[in-house]
């Protein structure tokens, strides 16, 4: 019983890191993603672990990410957003990162 205890521990911790690791957007996998769906991107990263991203194709299909220190700082951003969406722009946050924009340029964030 303590063998299978362990076993179901230790899969249930494997199956853990995998769905976080999964989660985590890197500012440099969405800017490929974004130029490989033909949008013109531009990124800057700081040396705390925080980025900028904004990119556009055409006019109306935008979107900014913000990638914060940490969840709280962005956690306050999203709710920010939202008390102040005058534009009805799309806001989707995911741990430290907060995509603002158009609905289908902050889908490509998900």
């Amino acid at each position: 019983m303590k063998k299978l205890s362990f076993v179901l521990a230790l899969t249930l911790a494997v199956a853990m890191l995998a769905l976080t690791a999964c989660g985590a957007k890197k500012p440099a996998d969405l800017k490929a993603k974004y130029e490989k769906n033909g949008y013109s991107v531009n990124l800057t990263e700081m040396d705390d672990d925080t980025a900028i991203l904004t990119a556009s194709k055409g006019i109306t299909n935008t979107v900014t990410i913000t990638w914060f220190a940490n969840e709280d700082d962005a956690k306050k951003a999203e709710e920010t957003a939202k008390n102040n969406n005058l534009l009805n722009t799309t806001i989707y946050r995911s741990g430290k990162m907060v995509a603002i924009g158009s609905e289908e340029a902050v889908k490509l964030a998900k």
